[in-house]
């Protein structure tokens, strides 16, 4: 004997479905995902490709708030799988960042791991700071967030790269 839905229940189902196909879906940040942007393209393999930056001195990004604007340099150009020094030029709409607590934090997304050291930050000068070593460890993509932190205030900015090199980093060269 089959077993018929009451049409209370039917009708309930039938709103549930109409309500779920009309939305659209939400990512972890709450941004809507109905159009397709570079974030929801995925490789061959269907793992989602991650955007990076090109590379150039004086690569300027503004931060996700807008609060400050950061010019980044790197010695070596670009940067390279190891030990890397990064100059940080930090300003907002009154100019040069002064004072202001700044941390550097390399992570891999597609390893889900972080750098093994953490770079020292110095200021220089009027919204100049040094952030070294910058320890990029393995070749591949490094997400870098940049937190910049001035009276009470805190906004951030990332720097992608993709790292070239071979092995997994962790042999570092030393002379001798």
């Amino acid at each position: 004997m089959a077993t018929q839905n009451s049409p209370k229940s039917t009708m309930l189902f039938a709103i549930a479905a109409a309500l779920t196909i009309g939305l659209p879906a939400c990512d972890s940040t709450g941004e809507t995902s109905d159009s397709h942007d570079s974030h929801d393209s995925h490789d061959s393999q269907g793992e989602p490709e991650i955007e990076t930056d090109d590379y150039v001195d004086g690569l300027t990004k503004d931060t996700e708030n807008g609060m400050f604007t950061v010019k980044l340099t790197s010695e070596p150009s670009p940067p390279v799988k190891g030990m890397n020094m990064w100059m940080l030029e930090v300003s907002d709409a009154a100019g040069g960042v002064e004072g202001a607590n700044i941390t550097v934090e390399p992570w891999m997304p597609e390893h889900g791991h972080g750098s093994d050291s953490q770079a020292a930050i110095s200021e220089q000068s009027a919204g100049m700071y040094h952030a070294n070593p910058v320890d990029l460890h393995m070749a591949g993509v490094w997400d870098t967030t940049i937190t910049i932190e001035k009276d009470g205030q805190s906004d951030s900015v990332h720097f992608v790269f993709n790292i070239e090199g071979e092995g997994d980093g962790h042999d570092h060269d030393h002379d001798g």
